[in-house]
This record gives structure tokens, sequence and C-alpha cells, in this order.
């Protein structure tokens, strides 16, 4: 019997340890969306030190200017992936007006 009851006692404790780690990962998650999300609104409110840190996470390998503006060396995987899910291909038709009629 004690043997069961330390089995058990440590399967509740790696269950609840499972537990925790699915906690954070949908904390990470949905604090990343929050920033992608707000971004525009977390730069406005930050004082320099906030717009550092907002800009390094948006941008790891910093930003370029050029004539035609601002750009990046390379896209980060958050844009990256937002802009897959931009891509899809609506099966909808476009409303009246957007295109000539014929």
């Amino acid at each position: 019997m004690a043997k069961l009851r330390e089995d058990l006692t440590l399967a509740e404790i790696e269950r609840n340890a499972a537990q925790l780690e699915q906690i954070d990962i949908d904390g990470v998650l949905a604090f990343a969306e929050h920033v992608l999300s707000h971004s525009a609104a977390m730069w406005s409110a930050a004082g320099p030190a906030e717009r550092a840190a907002l800009q390094t996470a948006l941008f790891p390998r910093g930003l370029e200017w050029t004539t035609d503006g601002f750009g990046t060396v390379v896209t980060s995987a958050a844009f990256s992936y937002l802009q897959t899910i931009g891509a899809k291909k609506s099966r909808v038709a476009s409303p009246p007006g957007f295109e000539p009629g014929f």
C-alpha cells in the first residue's frame, strides 16, 4: 500500500507540473498576441527604454533606412506568420462596386 501511495503521489506531482507548463505556454501565447495586436499603442505609451525593448523584440536584427523608407534585413518570425494568415485567399466573391461591371 505504501508503494502505491508513493506512486500515486508522484503521478499527481507530475500531472500538476504538466498543467503548470501548459498554463505558462497559454500565458506566453496570449501575451505575444497582445503585443502584436497592440504594438502601436504600446510604442506610443512607452518611454525610451521600453521603446528600445519593444523594437528589439519586434525587429531582432534592427531596422534599416533607405530612400524608400524603413525596412528590415530579416522579417521577424511573428510577422512571417501574420503574412501567411493574411495571404489565405477568400472563396467569397467581392461585393459589388469593387470591380467594374461588364
